[in-house]
Parts: structure tokens; C-alpha cells; sequence
């Protein structure tokens, strides 16, 4: 028979067994879809000593003299040996700047942490900040994807009225002009050759011009005023922004989502601008006209996009082979490998109160932006769980507060039709466009810069398809769904945003999962009977199948879940529970998702 022993490493050197080894039971909890536990142990503060406490204080002391001190963890492991092979048990760190460190010359306590676990990816990541990520390169201004949007409101109605009257009373002074021109043509006839008649016509030449031009001008002021020209925001995709997240971390980044559906590879965060943008060239519109380096990553940290993405898609967080990954919380691509012998059944409980609820999801409004109120339907979804028979409502199980499922993005909204400003000047542009352009081919520069140029034409029109603002400034991050152009102008929003960004369909594609109601692909739902077990036999290989995997026959050969696992490697026992899916109640739900009306 092989024998077994511990192994204890430090910084990859092997130690001496710490002093409370013996006490240690290895326990893994999983997350209910998670098959990758991380393994625990039950003694949290670590008793070294010998060389184990000599190397702790050798770093403690290189805090004054160039090192790292008691700043940065040290590597610590644990294994189990035989003769055939050696498993790695726990694979963490001393966390030297805890509390409970404690450090005396020839005996430390010191507590352990999972090594790029998820907690420590949590914590990590929170401050990996995208404005440092962007100081350091990871992010450059080639990763931003320029969105044009198109102002929905008319900014002052009184400047407005004031071109309007200007214009107006223009347009009389060119009418009497041209008539007083007649008047003139006789005057010269009589005294064509005289000094005083040809500077006479000079100067009236130049104020008629002088009166196009200014005619031209706030023709075109109105115009910009009313509908104001394209301009342009950055955003970054949010793909890009989790890799380079997971970059910064010296990780990578993997979701089957976004292998198994292109549309999300096109979502963009569009990061909430709290100014309005000041283009040097413009004197009156705020907004950038043209496409920019302002800033285009989101406002925020890795730690905090990806709970917003575990919310949005309804999705847990591992770590695999250095890769963070995000998937939907069911899945679990584990095949049983460990069945549990002979042993005592009972019930322990069942998840009712998992799905008995009210669940709300929604999306953020942005008070600051009232187009995300316009376009209501599809922000907020309301499912609300019930038997199809009830006797009793006041003995009723369901109820209570609701399940809130928050997601911290307003939606965007894609321009669909022209406004009737919008219209007006678009029929009359491509009525008098022909004849405007060959206008421009005989005008002096100085004229010519004052009107519309050829390029107007098709202006309005290209609009459509367009994110739409109601200020060139709001309060809420963005994620919009886009179609990716061959120009930053032909970035549009895309025509599954609005079906797709929708809290309907995130309901139905990713949440529904957590509902105790069936479904075809889900026949048992989320219903599930668990339980525990007395103490069972456990040795070293049962462990190696279970630890990445936690997926198992039970005793009467039906495929359960490990929720938890308590191993104690020196009796050669563990506890164990379990759940395992099946129908207990008849349930039904009602889904709303209002329009806003």
C-alpha cells in the first residue's frame, strides 16, 4: 500500500509540516454551477516555524531595505505524496499584511488566500481602473469606436426666432434691390461713361453681394440651429474592454457568449459625459463635429464591469488555466465521474425560496437623457412567480421582497425617421440641390463657403439608423448594440438593439434560468431537492474526481450537484451535500414588460 504524506512549500522551497497541519480538513465549495472549486482548508492562520518562520521574517525585514516587505504575499502549497504521484491540495499565498499575522523570532502565524482565485480576482480587479489601464497603454485611442448621434431637441428657440426674422427681412432688401436694379440700368443708360455711374454700379454690386452672402449665411445658421450637423462621442466595445481588463491582470479573457453570437462582439460602452465637448472651430454648437481622441473608456474598473456583465447576462466569473471566464450561471460542460457509495438519503430541504419571488429587471434611466424614457419598453421586466391553484392566499408561500437585478446602463436609442424640421429642409435641399451646386461653381470663395455645399443633399437621410441624444452631455453609461461601418459615420446602431438590449430578451435567453417554472430545454426548471449525507469513505483519488468537477451519481444512480465537500484526509472520511434537480411544485409566471405609457 502507497504511502501518503504532506508536502508544504514556501516561495518553491519544501518546509517543515506546519505545527497544526494535523488539524486541517480540506473542504471545497462550489458555487452551485461552478464544477471548478477552490479548495479551502479549515485552519486559516498557518503556525510555522523553523526554516518556514525564518523565510516569513527574513521578508517582514526586507520591508526597509529595498524588498517588498509585507506588502506582497508569498507563494505557499500544499500537496499530498505517495509513491505514484503528487496532488496539489492548495495553491496560495501567506497574506502577510493581515491583521492576524503574527511574527516572533523563531514562530510566525500567518493566514492563507487562494492564489488567483476568485476573491483575489475580485479585489484585484476593482482596481484595475480603466484610466490607469488607458496611463499604461493597454488601452490606446485606436481601440475607441467613434459613435455619431444626432441632437434630438432644438437648443434655443429664441436664437432660432431671431435668424428666422434676419432672414426674413434679408430676403425683402434682395427682393427691393433687384427691383431699385431696374431703376439703376436706366439711370446708367444716360450716363454710362461717367465716373460717378460706374462707381455708383460697383458699390451697389458689392452690397447685393454683400446681402447674398449674409442671406446665405443665416439661411445656414438657421439650419445648424435647428438641426444641428452630426457630431461624434468614443466609446470602446465591450469585449475589448474585458480582455483588456484581463490583460491588465496578466490573465485572459474567454466567454462562449460572445463566440455563440457575434451581435454581442458589437455592443459598445458609450462612457457618460458629464461636459459638453468644445470644438475649437465652432463659436456657437457645443459637440464634436468630427471624429476625436476624447475619452472612450469606460468610467470604471474591471471589478465593476464584470458584475455589471453578471447581472446583464446572468453570469458567474471563474478562472481556468489563467483565463477569466464568463458564463451563464447554469453552465457546467462537467461528465460524472464519482458516484457516492452505499449510503443514508434523507431530504434535507428543497430551493423554493431560490424563485419564489418577484423578479425585476431593469435597466437604468438616465434623468439627464429623456430619450431613454421615450424608448421605455424593454427597460424594466417584472415576472412575477404563483401556483396555478390556490386555496389559501393568505397562507400563500410566495411573495416578499423582490428579487431587484439591476443593470447600471441606460439603453441607447437609434434614430428611426426624420424629425419635421428635419423633413422640411431635407425636401427642400433635394429640390434645389441640382440647381444650388451648379450656383456654387460661379461663385467667388468668399460666397461660396457661406452656403450648403453638395454634400447636404443626402445629409438628413445618412442621420437615420444614428444613435439619438437629447444633450451633447449625460449622466449614465451606455451599452448599445451597433453595426460597425467602413466610416466612423457609418457606425449605426444596430436593428437588433432594440430587440436584443431589451430586458425581455435578456429575461428570456439568460435569466429564466433561475425561474421554477419548465421550459422545453429545462424540463425540471430551477428546482431542485437537496441533501447531506452521513460520513463517507473519501481518499485522495475520489478528491482528484470531484475537484475540478462537481457533478455526481448519487447513491441511487441520479445526477446531482455537490454543493459542499468537507474532507478529512487523516480519517479517510467526508461530508457531503448535494442537490439534486427535480420537480416538487407546479408553478406558473406572469411576465410584464411595460411600454411606459
Amino acid at each position: 500500500m502507497s504511502i501518503e504524506r504532506d508536502i508544504f512549500e514556501l516561495d518553491d522551497r519544501i518546509i517543515e509540516n506546519p505545527i497544526n497541519h494535523k488539524d486541517i480538513s480540506i473542504e471545497l465549495n462550489y458555487d452551485l454551477n461552478d464544477p471548478h472549486a477552490e479548495a479551502t482548508v479549515t485552519t486559516t492562520v498557518w503556525e510555522l516555524e523553523g526554516e518556514g518562520a525564518n523565510m516569513v521574517n527574513e521578508r517582514f525585514d526586507s520591508g526597509i531595505t529595498g524588498g517588498v516587505g509585507v506588502g506582497e504575499g508569498m507563494p505557499f502549497k500544499y500537496s499530498i505524496q505517495d509513491d505514484n504521484s503528487k496532488v496539489l491540495v492548495l495553491d496560495a499565498f501567506l497574506n502577510l499584511a493581515s491583521s492576524e499575522a503574527t511574527y516572533e523570532c523563531d514562530k510566525v502565524s500567518v493566514p492563507s488566500k487562494i492564489r488567483g482565485g476568485t476573491d483575489w480576482l475580485e479585489e484585484s480587479a476593482d482596481t484595475a481602473e480603466y484610466n490607469i489601464i488607458f496611463s499604461k497603454g493597454l488601452i490606446t485611442t485606436n481601440d475607441w469606436v467613434q459613435v455619431p448621434y444626432a441632437i434630438s431637441t432644438i437648443p434655443n428657440n429664441q436664437d432660432i426666432a431671431m435668424l428666422t426674422i434676419s432672414a426674413f427681412i434679408l430676403g425683402i432688401e434682395i427682393v427691393r434691390s433687384i427691383k431699385e436694379s431696374g431703376y439703376l440700368g436706366v439711370e446708367l443708360a444716360g450716363f454710362f461713361t461717367t465716373i460717378p455711374a460706374i462707381v455708383k454700379l460697383i458699390l451697389f454690386i458689392i452690397y447685393l453681394v454683400i446681402l447674398i452672402i449674409s442671406l446665405f449665411k443665416l439661411i445656414n445658421d438657421l439650419i445648424r440651429a435647428i438641426i444641428q450637423p452630426t457630431k461624434f462621442h468614443n466609446g470602446m466595445k465591450l469585449i475589448t474592454l474585458l480582455e483588456k481588463g484581463a490583460e491588465f491582470l496578466g490573465m485572459g479573457f474567454y466567454s462562449s457568449i460572445f463566440e455563440n453570437d457575434e451581435d454581442w462582439k458589437n455592443v459598445v460602452i458609450l462612457p457618460a459625459k458629464y461636459r459638453s465637448f468644445r470644438d475649437p472651430k465652432e463659436k456657437d454648437l457645443f459637440g464634436a463635429f468630427s471624429p476625436n481622441n476624447s475619452k472612450g473608456y469606460y468610467n470604471g474598473s474591471f471589478g465593476g464591469l464584470l458584475r455589471a456583465m453578471i447581472t446583464f447576462f446572468n453570469a458567474k466569473i471563474n478562472i481556468i488555466d489563467n483565463v477569466v471566464t464568463l458564463e451563464r450561471v447554469d453552465t457546467n460542460p462537467s461528465q460524472v465521474n464519482y458516484k457516492l457509495p452505499p449510503v443514508e438519503q434523507k431530504v434535507k430541504s428543497h430551493n423554493f425560496n431560490e424563485w419564489n419571488k418577484t423578479y425585476n429587471l431593469r435597466f437604468v434611466i438616465d434623468g439627464s437623457e429623456s430619450n431613454t424614457v421615450d424608448n421605455y419598453e424593454g427597460t424594466v421586466t417584472n415576472v412575477v412567480p404563483g401556483a396555478p391553484v390556490v386555496n389559501n392566499k393568505d397562507m400563500t408561500g410566495y411573495g416578499g421582497a423582490p428579487i431587484e437585478k439591476v443593470i447600471e446602463f441606460a439603453r441607447g436609442t437609434r434614430k428611426t425617421e426624420l424629425t419635421v424640421p428635419e423633413a422640411f429642409f431635407d425636401t427642400i435641399l433635394k429640390a434645389f440641390g441640382p440647381a444650388v451646386n451648379q450656383f456654387e461653381k460661379v461663385l467667388i470663395p468668399q460666397v461660396k463657403s457661406q452656403i450648403p455645399s453638395s454634400g447636404v443633399i443626402d445629409y438628413f437621410s445618412s442621420r437615420i439608423g444614428m444613435l439619438v441624444l437629447e444633450k451633447d452631455y449625460f449622466t449614465t453609461n451606455k451599452l448599445i448594440m451597433y453595426d460597425i461601418g467602413n466610416s466612423p459615420a457609418d457606425n449605426k446602431v444596430s436593428l437588433n438593439n432594440e430587440v436584443k438590449v431589451n430586458t425581455s430578451y435578456l429575461y428570456d435567453n439568460f435569466h429564466y434560468v433561475n425561474s421554477g417554472v419548465p421550459t422545453l430545454d429545462r424540463p425540471n426548471a430551477n428546482q431542485w431537492l437537496r441533501y447531506e449525507t452521513a460520513r463517507v469513505n473519501f481518499c485522495k483519488d475520489d478528491f482528484l474526481l470531484v475537484r475540478n468537477n462537481n457533478i455526481i451519481f448519487d447513491t441511487m444512480g441520479r445526477e446531482a450537484k455537490i454543493e459542499t465537500l468537507k474532507w478529512n484526509r487523516f480519517k479517510g472520511i467526508a461530508e457531503i451535500t448535494y442537490r439534486v434537480n427535480q420537480l416538487f411544485l407546479d408553478v406558473i409566471e406572469s411576465k410584464d414588460t411595460p411600454d411606459g405609457e
